[in-house]
């Protein structure tokens, strides 16, 4: 939905400049883009800049005020329940926008700068935005009619360069490719219907190919690879769910929070903190002690985690009674495998029990390896 919503702005923009009409598409894409995704708001603010330019200012005090006043309220109904501002999940994924939450000016000045070095030196998807970012820029320093549209690409790039992320299976920086390549075509359409009349098919294609194997390659190799990613949530994220539902029936401790959590009557308690504002704190303060305390506070019995990413933090009266491997190779989950863990020994027999249950109805190639605990 968000490149969908990114789509229908950068196109009502465009037919705005070439018939001179709003259509309702704009306005909408313009005041839900935040609704959907907190970046959409660079999108959001440079149209409605592009709108106060071309002097319509009141569409762009409505869309203004239409699209805050979701996002305030939202953030005063978090407030009002002690939480911050952003969603845990926004502040466990973006260093930028925990350290504004907390007010935090030396920690925002590293995290934007972390932000243009990744760009620069390790993402290719950041040099491709610079090289974009680049002929934006000289098309909106021109005393031309798509100046303004540029200025909206431009504004995009370089707010994604600053406090963007990359990754998570290429999926937080399209909305930047989605608008800014759009409007590249648009404003350079006349230099390049002329490189088109003077190049051959064959040179064409060849450089389209050459074009995106360099700049794309990872978007190319995510399309084609997604049915294997879906596998991968089906035989470890969708068997956590499956187990916890239909054999375990008590509450839960799991690092992945998403499918486990679906259609589940049983408490889950999230251990990385994208749905616990508890979890976030307690991890963020470095506390060695915090994961037995939660587990503790809300009386879990197993815990379900990538053993890895708690390397030193498991406390040692906890029995390893299991382990669950992919069947195809791994492309997405963070972790091929996941560890069982009982936090209380007299339920360790019986937690077993309906491990063994459940192995028997696991996907051809999943690996149980249960451990011997009589």
């Amino acid at each position: 939905m968000q490149i969908m919503v990114t789509l229908c702005l950068v196109d009502g923009l465009i037919v705005f400049l070439k018939d001179d009409k709003i259509r309702w598409w704009l306005v909408v894409a313009i005041v839900i883009g935040p609704w959907i995704r907190y970046e959409n708001s660079s999108l959001t603010l440079a149209a409605i800049v592009f709108f106060a330019a071309h002097r319509h200012g009141l569409l762009a005090v409505f869309t203004l005020a239409a699209s805050a006043s979701v996002i305030i309220s939202f953030s005063w109904f978090l407030l009002h329940y002690g939480l911050p501002a952003l969603p845990s999940s926004v502040l466990v994924k973006s260093s930028f926008s925990s350290s504004m939450v907390s007010s935090e000016i030396m920690n925002t000045l590293y995290s934007i700068l972390a932000n243009i070095y990744t760009s620069i030196s390790t993402s290719i998807p950041g040099k491709t935005m610079i090289v974009l970012a680049y002929l934006l820029f000289w098309a909106a320093v021109g005393k031309n009619k798509e100046r303004g549209l540029a200025f909206v690409g431009l504004f995009c790039i370089a707010s994604h360069l600053l406090a963007g992320r990359y990754g998570w299976f290429c999926r937080y920086e399209l909305y930047v490719f989605a608008s800014s390549i759009p409007i590249v075509l648009f404003v350079y359409r006349d230099k390049i219907r002329r490189v088109l009349e003077s190049i051959s098919q064959i040179k064409l294609i060849v450089f389209v190919l050459f074009v995106s194997i360099i700049c794309f390659n990872q978007y190319i190799y995510a399309f084609f690879i997604t049915p294997q990613a879906a596998n991968n949530i089906f035989e470890q994220q969708y068997q956590m769910h499956k187990f916890v539902v239909q054999y375990l029936k008590t509450p839960v401790a799991v690092n992945d929070l998403g499918l486990v959590s679906y259609k589940n009557p049983y408490y889950v308690l999230d251990l990385w903190g994208l749905g616990s504002e508890e979890t976030r704190k307690s991890r963020a303060n470095h506390n060695p002690h915090w994961l037995e305390s939660m587990v503790k506070k809300y009386k879990v019995p197993v815990a379900i985690i990538y053993e890895d990413w708690f390397e030193k933090m498991i406390p040692p009266d906890w029995t390893k009674v299991a382990r669950m491997s992919l069947g195809k190779g791994n492309v997405v989950c963070a972790n091929p495998v996941v560890s069982f863990f009982v936090t209380e020994k007299p339920l360790v027999k019986g937690v077993v029990e309906k491990l063994v249950l459940f192995k028997a109805k696991l996907p051809k190639g999943v690996k149980l390896e249960i451990a011997d605990k009589n």
